[in-house]
């Protein structure tokens, strides 16, 4: 699993669940997680179902982007 070449960021979560999310909203969720002061909740739009997703930020395994975060 990983960046897909597709534009999106990937995130990944522990109970094996992903979200596709914009390279903007994926930059947010880890700077979120670097400073540990993220919400209990972070209502998304997975760009690939459309879906609104509320991830449980303390269930996120992984952030996948581009490198560079671009």
């Amino acid at each position: 699993m990983g960046y897909q070449g597709n534009g999106f960021a990937l995130v990944s979560m522990t109970n094996k669940d992903v979200y596709y999310v914009t390279q903007d909203i994926a930059k947010e969720l880890m700077a979120l997680i670097e400073t540990g002061n993220q919400p209990e909740f972070y209502v998304v739009t997975d760009v690939k179902s459309g879906a609104r997703v509320a991830i449980a930020t303390g269930n996120i395994s992984s952030v996948v982007t581009k490198q560079g975060g671009q």
